[in-house]
């Protein structure tokens, strides 16, 4: 919790005289070789509204350091041990001064209209708004595995729709709404925005936006073996949060023989969703090309949620 943890604060410029509109917070731990393109997306937004940017940073690869130096208009906040994103999320919500605030990962970089299409989805009755992902360049055989498997969903060219789901790395709610649900779960190292979003669908107070025109770009890990490690621990924390919460797909954890049969149908809804979302048809083409990995990839996920179900 944020009391437990020693910060220290360092505010990049003064004060604005005039109260933002938006609060974007963005969780780092060791993103030095990302968090500039991040940051620097976010200085080259096309807006006249005023926002303030909150970085919770734990890292000891001199990632606050960068911040403070290149990128003076917001706030950088340096916690002496590493955190978990949930966490460093939280304790940005608590310092955030606008009524909405906005979640973008230090690895993905904001389109240009990025703070005005969120202003514009949150003008409407809509609480909490999830946004378009795409892969950021260069493009690699693991990073489009990763993107197809976790956000085939949130494709731009995705209609705007009522969602379940929104992930973390682009996402932005009404602090009330982040209040009602308790913020963040800091016991989940991973998939605590599933469990939030599930907890705003019971609390019945709306659905969840999925708006197409606030884009992001993913920088994906390159690498196949740390591609495979992740959707292990993404499978592990799916199975964990599901013994903690009553959410779709928690009788699987009673009935394991029944994950690797997720594989084949989990494949078929990434190619679905990618053809339907398409107008060139591209992007299943590449999905089918690429079915080998994509499998692999899903298949090491099952792997893990059989093993999180048996923790």
């Amino acid at each position: 919790m944020i009391s437990r943890i020693e910060e220290q604060s360092h505010p990049m410029d003064e004060p604005q005289a005039i109260p933002p509109q938006l609060s974007v917070v963005i969780p780092s731990y060791n993103m030095a070789p990302h968090i500039g393109r991040c940051l620097a997306s976010l200085m080259a937004q096309a807006t006249s509204a005023a926002f303030e940017v909150i970085v919770v940073d734990s890292s000891n690869d001199g990632t606050d350091r960068l911040v403070r130096e290149r990128f003076p208009d917001g706030l950088c906040i340096h916690l002496p041990r590493r955190t978990n994103a949930a966490m460093a999320r939280n304790i940005g919500i608590r310092r955030a001064r606008a009524p909405i605030v906005a979640f973008l990962d230090a690895d993905c970089i904001a389109d240009p209209h990025w703070v005005d299409a969120i202003l514009k989805a949150h003008a409407g009755p809509f609480e909490v708004v999830s946004g378009a992902i795409s892969p950021a360049t260069p493009h690699t055989l693991a990073g489009l595995m990763l993107f197809a498997i976790e956000f085939s969903q949130f494709t731009p060219r995705n209609r705007a729709r009522a969602v379940t789901f929104a992930p973390s790395c682009n996402l932005s709610a009404r602090l009330e709404a982040l209040i009602a649900v308790g913020l963040f779960p800091e016991e989940f190292d991973h998939s605590h925005d599933l469990v939030l979003c599930w907890r705003y669908g019971q609390l019945r107070r709306g659905p969840i936006l999925f708006e197409p025109e606030i884009r992001v770009h993913h920088i994906f890990r390159a690498r196949m073996g740390e591609a495979l490690r992740h959707l292990t621990t993404l499978g592990r924390y799916s199975a964990k949060v599901r013994r903690a919460c009553p959410m779709q797909g928690s009788f699987l954890l009673e009935r394991p023989a029944l994950v690797p049969l997720l594989v084949p149908l989990r494949y078929g809804r990434i190619l679905g969703r990618l053809a339907q979302s398409s107008r060139d048809r591209w992007p299943a083409a590449l999905c089918i090309a690429c079915t080998p990995l994509i499998l692999l990839g899903l298949a090491v996920w099952a792997r893990g949620f059989m093993q999180g179900a048996k923790q």
